[in-house]
């Protein structure tokens, strides 16, 4: 073979290309249980937040309810003032959201409502938010001790 005709040889043969193809369709294939394992992952990553999100955003409308100012916040599909007033008539309360028992809503909450001490002034509320659709979430439970106004 002269270097002329090595100069005339341009581009890949067939068997170059189909080893290229074959080692692409190779690393491909490897990686999309990672990929579809990863965006799984992201999904309940989102619904874990959105659980926590909840939780958190109904244990401040309970802290910071004003007897005196009635609003029409919600949670899930009951009113606050209507939660406070089951919370105030008892000592030792367990509520579980929604109320309605046909309700669409994804999550299932539970507000437990105990004196400390005795007395009506000081509240233990412990709230545990449960995902109705997706069993591989765990529960997600918040704890605070709230004075009363």
């Amino acid at each position: 073979m002269h270097i002329g005709d090595l100069m005339l040889k341009k581009g890949f043969s067939l068997i170059e290309s189909l080893m290229g193809l074959f080692l692409l369709s190779l690393i491909a294939v490897s990686c999309l249980p990672l990929i579809t394992s990863l965006l799984d992952n992201m999904r309940l990553n989102s619904e874990k937040d959105e659980m926590v999100f909840v939780l958190e955003s109904s244990m401040e409308k309970i802290i910071n309810y004003n007897v005196e100012y009635p609003n029409e916040e919600y949670i899930l599909d009951t009113p606050v003032s209507e939660i406070i007033d089951m919370l105030m008539k008892n000592n030792d309360i367990t509520v579980k959201l929604p109320l309605k028992a046909n309700d669409t809503c994804k999550y299932s909450l539970t507000i437990s409502k105990h004196n400390i001490d005795g007395s009506d002034r000081l509240w233990k509320i412990c709230m545990e938010i449960v995902h109705k659709g997706e069993k591989r979430l765990n529960n997600v439970t918040l704890q605070a001790i709230i004075p009363v106004k």
